[in-house]
């Protein structure tokens, strides 16, 4: 298996990085380059792991494309209210 080998690369990664005084992250590289440089949303975008839960209502969106049209709905009049400031803390 590819397991031993991967996990010496990751050894060897952090030792260096320790030994030339960088941080030694395996994921700081990749942290940088996809969630800090882009402009676009990282979330919607970029995260392999972000699930959308069931929507609160079933019965209004019960197939992909009504959720799809549910939940952009919802993101609009929420940026619609962060940019008219009417948004109660």
């Amino acid at each position: 298996t590819d397991g031993p080998k991967l996990q010496q690369l990751l050894v060897d990664y952090d030792e260096r990085g320790r030994s030339e005084g960088t941080l030694g992250s395996f994921v700081e590289e990749f942290w940088s380059d996809a969630y800090l440089a882009p402009d676009s949303s990282v979330v919607m975008n970029l995260n392999p792991f972000f699930v959308l839960e069931d929507g609160p209502d079933n019965n209004r969106s019960k197939d992909q494309c009504g959720r799809a049209a549910s939940l952009t709905f919802s993101a609009i009049k929420f940026a619609s209210s962060l940019k008219k400031e009417t948004i109660v803390p």
